[in-house]
């Protein structure tokens, strides 16, 4: 088997140095990309716990809307009528709040609620 592989080197002009210095340079290089390779895992299932970990404490698609619709203020959560709050004078509101109130305003939670028909009424 030596005679044949010395005789192929012969013919094609190689070096056994150039063959040997080319598997050492190849293993270095396979070792840099496999070290690559694990960091990059690493990396990426240590952010895909954390993300995991993040847990809304309410969900998302739970919307409040207070809107101003035929002469009284109306609360909705996703899309359905709750109740209506026909004690507050929309026209002795603010400007802005009327504007608000005409085009609806999105609240994440009950107390966000609370809070606005508080500073509206007061009597809440």
């Amino acid at each position: 088997m030596d005679f044949l592989l010395q005789n192929l080197y012969k013919v094609c002009f190689i070096d056994k140095n150039i063959i040997g210095d080319f598997m050492r340079k190849y293993t270095i290089f396979a070792l840099i990309c496999l070290f690559t390779l694990l960091l990059l895992l690493a990396f990426y299932y240590n952010n895909k716990e954390k993300d995991s970990q993040h847990i809304p404490q309410e969900p998302i698609s739970q919307t409040y809307t207070l809107i101003f619709e035929n002469g009284t203020v109306n609360l909705y959560k996703n899309n359905q009528l709750l109740k209506r709050y026909e004690n507050i004078s929309f026209d002795s509101l603010p400007l802005t709040d009327r504007d608000n109130l005409s085009s609806g305003i999105n609240l994440k939670t009950m107390e966000d609620v609370m809070q606005i028909i508080e500073d509206f009424d007061g009597n809440y």
